[in-house]
């Protein structure tokens, strides 16, 4: 588990590095996706599909997968943090028979945990928090657009809001076209289109 800094705040989006080596030839597979071992924060979703490349380590060839993904804290305190990698591993079983001994392939599910991680989370500050503040922690561009800029009464119009940037896109509040003076308004959608952290 790789992350780029040790102190950061409640409801910060920090990008993370899950990465695990398979020794070649060792009977082992995946049994799943990483889990975040410990308290505190939420994983954002992981892909099934991930980064995989052949190293060498320490005389030995590895697989080496890695996953990018970001973690974001939900509450603050000082928290301990590692990955945990779910794996089958198969062995050989011995057992005793008429005449000599015979061996049969076991499985075994395992889950190998990383080396612990320390992490401190901050309050949010309550100076200069902005009014109707969401929780929403990162650095965003804000435009907007609309499908026409003149119709009847009644005819229906999309506005569109396109929010871009670094952060904790769950805390994004659409809320404020609720209640707009003048207009009806229907329910928002809202699509959400990640890229690599």
């Amino acid at each position: 588990l790789t992350v780029p800094t040790r102190t950061v705040y409640v409801g910060q989006a920090v990008p993370v590095e899950i990465a695990a080596g398979i020794l070649q030839g060792l009977p082992a597979t995946l049994k799943g996706l990483p889990l975040l071992m410990g308290s505190g924060f939420t994983l954002n979703k992981l892909a099934k599909r991930t980064d995989t490349r052949k190293t060498y380590i320490q005389g030995h060839f590895f697989d080496l997968l890695t996953w990018h993904t970001a973690i974001s804290a939900v509450k603050p305190g000082a928290f301990s943090l590692s990955a945990g990698m779910p794996l089958t591993v198969k062995a050989n079983a011995s057992a005793a028979a008429h005449g000599g001994a015979t061996s049969r392939l076991l499985s075994r599910d395992v889950v190998i945990d990383s080396a612990p991680f320390r992490i401190t989370v901050l309050p949010l500050p309550v100076q200069g928090r902005p009014e109707k503040f969401s929780g929403a922690i990162g650095a965003f561009q804000v435009s907007s657009d609309i499908s026409s800029v003149s119709v009847k009464q009644g005819e229906p119009l999309t506005l569109r809001l396109h929010v871009r940037g670094e952060g904790n896109f769950q805390r994004v509040d659409s809320s404020l076209f609720d209640h707009l003076a003048n207009w009806k308004t229907y329910p928002t959608k809202a699509v959400f289109s990640p890229s690599d952290v």
